[in-house]
């Protein structure tokens, strides 16, 4: 009797995987492309150190690079020690390239200067932090941030000259270099000579007017 019964044979069904497993498979193919996209849209997260947190707010205070917004303030707070106020920065897809060890930043808002007042437009807008990618260098996302807008932007077209005075007078950052009654540059920093003899006195020339200035060429304090 026993030879009589039938052999169970073992067989595929030709359906693949059950429907009740697509379902989770979707979801995790839909869930690793969503953590892909949010990865890929997310640009550099960067620290930056101020003296102080005037006119910046977490989730409001705007990075701009020639007035153009390139990130926002992700986060505001006192470092260990509370001598310096540290911001997390998060800026836009595509400015990791921009992120060198000469990179700068400042916070724009009003300010008084001696060729007028800057920063006018934020009495309505806000302060904001403002970039300076900078030369090229070494990568970096951790920066200390100037106190005072920089005199000279990296792209800046011209030459830096240096001039020796006896006293530095009535000149301060920004005073413009006029050739003719027309300014074609202005002054960008100033310091005293190693031994105190003199004063050091730093010029920008702006292009194309710096391929006119010559050893010959005189400067002097026409205030």
């Amino acid at each position: 009797m026993a030879d009589q019964i039938p052999t169970a044979q073992v067989g595929t069904t030709g359906r693949g995987l059950p429907l009740v497993w697509l379902i989770p498979l979707a979801a995790l193919l839909v869930g690793a492309w969503l953590v892909y996209k949010t990865l890929t849209d997310e640009g550099p997260a960067i620290t930056v150190y101020f003296s102080q947190a005037e006119g910046i707010e977490p989730q409001k205070t705007r990075v701009k690079y020639r007035n153009v917004d390139v990130g926002f303030v992700s986060e505001v707070r006192f470092t260990d020690d509370r001598t310096q106020v540290e911001a997390r920065i998060e800026l836009s897809p595509g400015t990791e390239a921009w992120l060198t060890e000469n990179s700068r930043f400042w916070v724009v808002r009003p300010r008084l200067e001696v060729t007028g007042i800057t920063g006018l437009g934020t009495l309505l807008t806000g302060s904001y932090i403002g970039m300076d990618p900078g030369e090229e260098g070494k990568s970096a996302d951790t920066f200390t941030a100037l106190d005072e807008p920089p005199a000279l932007l990296s792209n800046a077209k011209g030459k830096l000259y240096t001039l020796r005075a006896s006293s530095l007078g009535n000149l301060s950052v920004g005073s413009p270099v006029y050739f003719r009654q027309i300014a074609v540059g202005e002054v960008t920093q100033y310091r005293l000579a190693e031994n105190h003899s003199h004063v050091e006195i730093e010029i920008f020339v702006r292009a194309p007017h710096d391929q006119f200035v010559r050893r010959s060429s005189r400067f002097w304090n026409a205030s």
